[in-house]
């Protein structure tokens, strides 16, 4: 199998292509260009195709990072990988970004500790998922920094761009129970690859048109609007 991987959810994203148990081409967008998906984001693919003398006809299947993240990076990957996977009639993983934060990150965490990837929501609040060392894990969540902590018990480790923003609020409420590290910005795209890669692999693709990326949050735009239009007094 031959599959191309979306990143789009956070500050850095890029593009990987796959093939048989090993990447061969991945390439990360810096901060600069992350910002502007829409221009960056199907040229990076275009090059990294001629890279490994590809065509997309070449490609059997299609992942992308579903989120939660950036509103306009997930939008973007999403609308691009539907719209490649629907042309080439091919099958699409739609990966979990704190599940693919969380592999990135665990050959670094001590086997018997809880992982927890933790990226800034704004507005104080934060998106993690809790992975404990028995398997299990909490789903995508919306919570408050100390919210987070008092959903994770025992040996943890917290890491990543919501640990960077809110190191402070994380640490009081964890009194000395977790290792807080600030961690990726973003999944490796060649991560996204392997594990869409195993979703397919499993036949748990989704249907192009009913692909959606994981907000859990209403965008800045409409809170902000909301608040302009809640009476006051």
């Amino acid at each position: 199998m031959r599959l191309l991987a979306l990143e789009s959810s956070g500050r850095l994203g890029g593009a990987a292509i796959y093939e048989n148990g090993r990447v061969l081409v991945e390439r990360v967008l810096g901060p600069e260009k992350a910002r502007a998906y829409e221009a960056a984001l199907v040229p990076l693919v275009e090059t990294m195709l001629a890279e490994a003398n590809l065509a997309p006809r070449d490609l059997d299947a299609v992942a992308v990072s579903v989120g939660p993240g950036s509103y306009t990076g997930l939008r973007v990957g999403c609308a691009a990988a539907k719209s490649l996977a629907w042309a080439l009639r091919a099958p699409l993983a739609a990966v979990p970004t704190l599940l693919a934060l969380a592999e990135d990150a665990r050959d670094a965490a001590p086997p018997d500790a809880t992982l927890a990837p933790v990226t800034d929501a704004c507005q104080g609040r934060v998106y993690a998922r809790v992975f404990a060392p028995d398997g299990t894990d909490s789903g995508d969540l919306l919570v408050t920094p100390e919210g987070l902590a008092g959903r994770v018990t025992g040996r943890a480790l917290l890491f990543g761009s919501g640990v960077a923003r809110y190191r402070e609020a994380l640490a009081s409420a964890a009194n000395g129970r977790f290792t807080l590290a600030d961690g990726p910005a973003s999944p490796r795209p060649g991560t996204i690859a392997r594990l869409g890669a195993g979703l397919i692999e499993r036949n748990e693709t989704v249907n192009a048109h009913d692909l959606a990326p994981v907000y859990l949050r209403r965008s800045e735009a409409e809170e902000k609007l909301e608040r302009q239009e809640r009476p006051h007094g």
